[in-house]
């Protein structure tokens, strides 16, 4: 996987995916919108949890689900240009 190349490549992934769970949730409380996309911001934390926990292929479900959280929200500015 792409974190192999590098000794610090996951450690600074997984700060990467803590602060982007940090920052989701400070912007869902302080703008009262639990949305789809703050959600989808959150997930890859479990995925970083998973692969600190010694599963396998935790890391590469936090990289997956930080590229579907990227999609949404390119998909929901797409959506909102249109309207």
């Amino acid at each position: 996987m792409f974190m192999d190349g590098y000794s610090w490549a996951r450690e600074a992934f997984s700060a990467m995916m803590l602060l982007t769970f940090v920052s989701a949730v400070v912007i869902s409380i302080t703008t009262q919108s639990w949305v789809t996309g703050h959600y989808l911001a959150m997930l890859p934390v479990i995925g970083v949890a998973l692969g600190y926990g010694g599963v396998a292929w935790g890391f590469s479900l936090a990289y997956g689900l930080i590229w579907t959280a990227f999609i949404h929200f390119l998909w929901r500015g797409y959506q909102l240009s249109k309207t």
